[in-house]
């Protein structure tokens, strides 16, 4: 059974990683490639360990444990765990919806609850923000309700330019930046 399990658990990162080769291929955006790579090993960990885990309960029948009681018990405990883990459990699924429509990059500048920052890491549990202070912000992916992307596709800068009064006009008026001031 264990070799079984072993030789499912191979064909199944096998499969997986053609998978990840083949979606990545098709993607030139470095982002979407990213993407793909965290959708594959969060498939390939789920995938080992219902595995493992029909691979364990099989075992236990073969070697003529009863295995409803434990089904059981594994439920009612499953069930606490989950009402336990709410949160993560939401936070996982939301990271991987923010990943999997590319709402976020990283180097983006965005405004995430209240904070605004530059996006250096984006997990499925949380995003790392850094601020224009230097302090770093970790939101965790369920409390995102809404991201304002200040960067993405579309961006503007703001320069504020400094003209010497001395400085003279296309037209070598002298003043230009009285004018500019007074004009606008």
């Amino acid at each position: 059974m264990v070799f079984l399990a072993s030789l499912a658990a191979a064909l199944f990162s096998r499969l997986m990683r053609r998978i990840e080769q083949k979606m990545t291929s098709k993607r030139s955006d470095p982002d979407a490639a990213r993407r793909v790579a965290t959708a594959y090993r969060t498939g390939l960990i789920f995938g080992r360990i219902v595995i493992w885990t029909v691979a364990g309960v099989t075992l236990l029948s073969i070697m003529g444990v009863l295995i409803a009681p434990l089904l059981t018990a594994a439920g009612v405990a499953g069930i606490a765990a989950g009402f336990a883990a709410q949160s993560l459990v939401k936070d996982y699924f939301s990271g991987f919806i923010i990943l999997l429509e590319g709402q976020l990059r990283v180097d983006d500048i965005v405004e995430i609850g209240g904070h605004i920052g530059v996006v250096e890491e984006i997990t499925l549990r949380s995003v790392r923000l850094r601020d224009y202070y230097g302090k770093v912000i970790f939101v965790p992916c369920g409390n995102i309700t809404n991201v304002l992307n200040k960067t993405m596709e579309y961006s503007r800068s703001v320069i504020d330019v400094g003209i010497a009064y001395r400085e003279k006009d296309r037209r070598g008026v002298g003043h230009y930046a009285q004018r500019c001031l007074a004009d606008g």
